[in-house]
């Protein structure tokens, strides 16, 4: 295990210790190992790039979840509504947003269709 020489104590240890401690005698590695790597990664040194790239990723990251939750929340709405006026322009706005995310990049071409169809599947049987 990892042993941190800027400290007097290895942090391995010092957990076992304290979990033994506790009385909870089955030791979770994978909890460990991803405290370990979380450490390790405070005590790395990292390039100015490498700090920018994940901050631009923590952006783009909200960007795209929120994007998809609006995309869902639209065809949700569209899908719940029975009056077909309503429904008509709430079907016009989901298939504009399908496609954005299409073109963005945030949707496959197969699984827009598959949406978009089932959207329309919807209007038809309002209008019948």
């Amino acid at each position: 295990m990892y042993c941190d020489n800027n400290h007097n104590f290895c942090l391995t240890n010092f957990f076992y210790i304290l979990i033994y401690s506790f009385g909870v005698l089955v030791l979770n590695e994978i909890i460990l190992r991803l405290y370990y790597e979380s450490l390790i990664k405070d005590f790395m040194d990292r390039h100015p790039q490498q700090i920018k790239r994940e901050r631009q990723d923590k952006k783009k990251h909200l960007l795209n979840v929120a994007r998809a939750s609006d995309m869902k929340t639209i065809i949700k709405n569209t899908l719940e509504e029975n009056d077909i006026s309503k429904a008509k322009v709430l079907y016009k706005k989901a298939v504009s947003t399908i496609d954005k995310m299409v073109n963005k990049g945030h949707l496959k071409k197969n699984t827009a269709a598959r949406r978009k169809s089932r959207l329309t599947r919807h209007i038809n049987s309002l209008s019948s």
